[in-house]
């Protein structure tokens, strides 16, 4: 069993033992009248939580009622001091209140730290005023309308950002593919280059060559042929001992033959062998 929403209208008057000289409850000033071992047993058989039976103690006291040795003991061992985040029931009523909220605030307390306030009221059963809980609703929309504002503000952060290293890495590939492609270019101009030089030093080497083996040769009307120019070497037929047909060598590739002609009036031709 749990105790209502009034848990904190205690009737400090109706429990405790018998007083001297026949005391009834429910006197003013009587032996039953503060907050003994009779009123803990009874809060505990309510369902109280330790925090609810602290505060009716401190209640009691407020309100200058007894509050004896043992009872402290009891409570004390039920809800260590200091173990409360709040201080329920000092002002206004025992529950967390409009006038609990003002003097948090008052004192710097963030929504952070009312809500430890409040849930910690709820989870032992002190309760929470309406006021609070409205002021705590409120508070909760417009954190979380400013953290979604502070989410849309850092996604569009984080797609630009994305976007700029996406632009960076497409940069960077394009001047790497540039690089390559200049480098291919080179390299087929090069040897493109480089067989036009090869072809142009063979032409060079022919010609020169060319040069160096010029001759001439002539062959007369009558049939004799006269050979001049350089390198020009005879092979004798050996077994004739020079009789015979001489034969001619040229190494060179070009040499001239004349055939003078005996009609009369007639110019020597030359035919280029």
């Amino acid at each position: 069993m749990a105790p209502g929403k009034r848990w904190m209208d205690w009737d400090y008057s109706h429990w405790g033992e018998p007083g001297p000289q026949g005391q009834q409850r429910g006197q003013p000033g009587n032996w039953y009248d503060g907050f003994g071992r009779e009123d803990i047993w009874e809060a505990q058989r309510q369902g109280y939580s330790g925090p609810q039976i602290r505060i009716l103690a401190q209640r009691a006291q407020a309100r200058g009622l007894g509050y004896g040795k043992v009872a402290q003991n009891m409570v004390n061992s039920l809800s260590p001091p200091g173990s409360m985040p709040w201080d329920y029931g000092g002002v206004g009523g025992a529950e967390f209140g409009q006038a609990d909220l003002n003097m948090a605030l008052g004192q710097g307390a963030d929504y952070n730290k009312i809500k430890e306030y409040t849930d910690y009221a709820r989870k032992y059963g002190i309760g929470v005023g309406v006021e609070a809980e409205n002021w705590m609703r409120t508070e909760k929309q417009s954190i979380d309308t400013e953290r979604r504002a502070a989410d849309d503000r850092q996604l569009q952060i984080d797609l630009a950002a994305e976007e700029a290293a996406t632009r960076k890495a497409a940069e960077e590939r394009a001047r790497t593919d540039a690089a390559k492609e200049a480098a291919t270019r080179k390299a087929v101009a090069d040897a493109a280059q480089a067989t036009m030089q090869k072809a142009a030093e063979g032409a060079e080497y022919g010609r020169l060559a060319s040069r160096r083996g010029g001759g001439s040769r002539t062959l007369s009307a009558s049939g004799a042929a006269t050979f001049k120019g350089k390198g020009l070497k005879t092979s004798e037929n050996k077994r004739g001992k020079g009789r015979g047909t001489a034969q001619l060598r040229r190494p060179y590739e070009r040499s001239s033959l004349s055939i003078a002609s005996m009609a009369k009036g007639n110019n020597p031709s030359t035919l280029n062998l």
